[in-house]
This record gives structure tokens, sequence and C-alpha cells, in this order.
């Protein structure tokens, strides 16, 4: 779910800029969203808004899902932003969550190793109150999985 949201930021942000639009404004909208509810109607809305052939397994995968509105909000919302399609390798991009649950730690720990500049700036991102992380910048901080 999360590689899907950060595809469909891609496509959005590509839309967002052939029309001339502001994509701060659209970053802020989708922030806004509460509830998967809201997320999914916001995203078809600015899908219309753009004209953009909606996902609708997306979306029906943002409402079934057990994927936060945070955790797909936050991957939407990198896909947005990145100047580059390729900021995230889609096999190694995960949630704080996953990370720290793949790892064993509490996501307090991760947030403290982000806070203490454990991690280098390319290597996390944040939006609203979630992060998205590379799963090398894991491997490279607290070793490869399994070993």
């Amino acid at each position: 779910m999360i590689e899907i949201a950060y595809i469909a930021g891609i496509k959005l942000r590509k839309k967002i800029i052939e029309k001339k639009g502001d994509i701060n404004t659209v970053v802020l909208k989708i922030q806004n969203a509460k509830t998967k509810h809201d997320f999914a109607d916001c995203y078809l809305n600015l899908c219309l808004a753009y004209k953009l052939e909606a996902n609708n397994d997306f979306v029906i995968n943002i409402l079934t899902e057990k994927t936060t509105v945070g955790e797909v909000s936050t991957s939407l919302c990198l896909g947005l932003t990145s100047e580059k399609d390729y900021f995230f390798s889609l096999n190694n991009i995960l949630s704080l969550k996953e990370a720290s649950e793949m790892w064993g730690l509490d996501d307090s720990t991760l947030r403290h190793a982000i806070a203490s500049a454990r991690f280098e700036e390319d290597e996390y991102r944040k939006t609203g109150r979630n992060y998205i992380i590379k799963k090398e910048a894991m491997e490279r901080v607290y070793g490869k999985l399994g070993h």
C-alpha cells in the first residue's frame, strides 16, 4: 500500500506540474485528511481536478487495509514532493511502523535515532507526524535482517 501511494503521488505531481498547480496546497489538503474516508475523498477530488485517472484499487485498499491514513498520506505526499521519481526504490521504502516491527524495535527508538542524526537526511522523510525510511538505512544502522 505504501508503494502504491508513493506512485500515485508521483503521477499526481506530474499532472499538477502540467497544469501549473500548487503542490504545497495539494499536500496540505492531503495532510488534513483525518480518516480513511476523508483521504479517499480527497484523492478522488484531486484526480478529478487534475484530470488524472483514479486508481480504483488504491482507493479500495485505502478503505480496507490496516495501513493508517497517516502512513498512506505520508507516502502519497512523498511522491508529490520528490524531485526525482526514484527518491525511494519501491521495494526499499518502509513506514516507521513497518521498520520497527521488522527490526523488533519500538518506533520511539527510531524517532530518537532520526532526531540524533543516526540516519542521513536523504535516508528518511517526514510529512506531518509520520516518517518513511529506506530499508538500506535501517540495515546500515541496525544490521541486516536475519543476521
